[in-house]
């Protein structure tokens, strides 16, 4: 489903926030900025006065580690590390 967020502030990469439109294709952001002439959506928000800010996902995990938390709690970390 195509979903249109119109006026929206948003917070992109290089720290600013703009007022802007984005675009939704069933999941996935397709477009950020101005509505293209065929993009044609299946529901319009109003996003005035809100902030679209990206997920707030821990790209750098140590998922691993939480598998032998505890195992070692005894030993020196330069130990457990070798």
């Amino acid at each position: 489903m195509r979903i249109l967020i119109k006026n929206v502030h948003a917070l992109l990469p290089d720290g600013t926030t703009p007022l802007t439109n984005i675009m939704l294709d069933g999941t996935k952001i397709s477009a950020i900025g101005e509505v293209p002439e065929d993009f044609h959506p299946a529901r319009v928000l109003d996003g005035t006065g809100h902030l679209a800010i990206p997920g707030l996902v821990n790209a750098h995990t140590h998922a691993s580690m939480t598998l032998l938390r505890s195992y070692a709690d005894d030993m020196n970390l330069m130990d457990w590390l070798q």
